[in-house]
């Protein structure tokens, strides 16, 4: 396993790193910065379609997607920033799993990205061009694979929709990925590449979520119906609570015709 990547290391770095490569870029002239912009450029691109990618998975619509080289419009002086953003449909109604995992996709996607490029550059034998611009490419997804504050302020926002749903539903991933993790640890599944073993800890623990929170949601209804239907049966709702009552919807009174005198 990648246990060499630490995990706090790792967190440390995806949010240290960009900061300190752009206050370099900012001190140096020529080719070396024009060389870091355009990393940037290119963990921009995948940061960006890696919020598409999982707001059409999770069902959340996204009006347009934005990728600039440079900041500000016309009527400003533009200055080179490479950036981008969507804009999602309506996120006020999303969960706290669709902010999580719209929010914080980048970071998946970046890492499953890293791994797989560590992989190529220390086990596959392939060109040295190719290794090259593995490299490259894995020091851009370094540099952008961490969440932005407008990522985090949406994740907030979906928490905030519903409170008690996002901590049941926080609770049934922790479940889920424990299992996910205990199980291909004790298993003697054999994969071909360490990177793969940690797209499989994703993939599981999201269908272990789903199995546990579903078969929770129905069992909660049936629990319910029990509960309702025992109450009918040994009398402890009166009889007012159980006959139906007709609603007579009442008619809107008639309008008098105005007399002019």
């Amino acid at each position: 396993m990648y246990l060499a990547i630490d995990l706090w290391c790792w967190v440390l770095g995806i949010w240290i790193t960009p900061h300190l490569a752009w206050y370099l870029s900012s001190l140096t002239r020529g080719p070396i910065r024009v060389g870091v912009y355009i990393l940037f450029f290119l963990g921009v691109i995948i940061h960006e379609f890696s919020h598409l990618i999982a707001s059409l998975i999770c069902g959340v619509p996204v009006e347009g997607i934005e990728i600039k080289w440079k900041s500000g419009d016309e009527t400003a002086p533009q200055e080179i920033a490479p950036h981008g953003s969507i804009t999602p449909g309506d996120f006020r109604r999303s969960s706290f799993m669709q902010g999580l995992m719209i929010s914080f996709s980048p970071l998946f996607v970046s890492t499953f990205l890293l791994l797989g490029c560590i992989d190529i550059i220390t086990l596959i034998d392939v060109h040295c061009v190719i290794k090259t611009f593995t490299l490259f490419f894995a020091i851009s997804l370094i540099l952008t694979a961490a969440p932005s504050l407008q990522d985090l302020n949406m994740l907030i926002w979906a928490i905030s929709n519903d409170i008690l749903l996002s901590l049941f539903q926080f609770t049934c991933y922790a479940i889920s990925l424990f299992f996910s993790i205990i199980f291909l640890n004790f298993s003697l599944l054999s994969l071909p590449f360490e990177f793969m073993y940690y797209i499989l800890y994703f993939v599981g623990s999201i269908m272990l979520y789903f199995i546990i929170f579903y078969s929770s949601k129905w069992m909660g209804r049936g629990i319910r119906a029990i509960y309702r239907i025992l109450l009918y049966r040994d009398g402890f709702l009166s009889n007012r609570y159980r006959t139906r009552r007709r609603i007579n919807s009442k008619k809107a009174p008639k309008e008098k015709k105005s007399e002019w005198w």
